[in-house]
């Protein structure tokens, strides 16, 4: 059994579900990252703006990285480049 409390009571259960479940995935996915980039060990900010810079500054590196070996793979099996996220 689930149990979640929600302060909009006009939403619906399976609506509430949903999102928590997209959000719960989201977690996860900062979770994993902040695991594999060492965010937890190697950073060390003062200020919350500064996190959220320097998160942002990595994940914009890790798109473009993604994009970057994305296309020269599509490029190298004669494909037009295609951005599959």
């Amino acid at each position: 059994m689930i149990t979640l409390l929600c302060t909009d009571i006009t939403v619906d259960k399976e609506d509430i579900l949903k999102i928590y479940a997209n959000r719960w995935n989201i977690e996860v996915m900062f979770k994993v990252s902040k695991d594999l980039l060492n965010l937890n060990k190697e950073f060390k900010a003062v200020s919350f703006d500064m996190i959220i810079s320097h998160i942002s500054i990595v994940f914009t590196y890790t798109i473009l990285e993604y994009i970057k070996k994305n296309t020269r793979r599509h490029q190298i099996l004669n494909k037009k480049p295609v951005l599959v996220l």
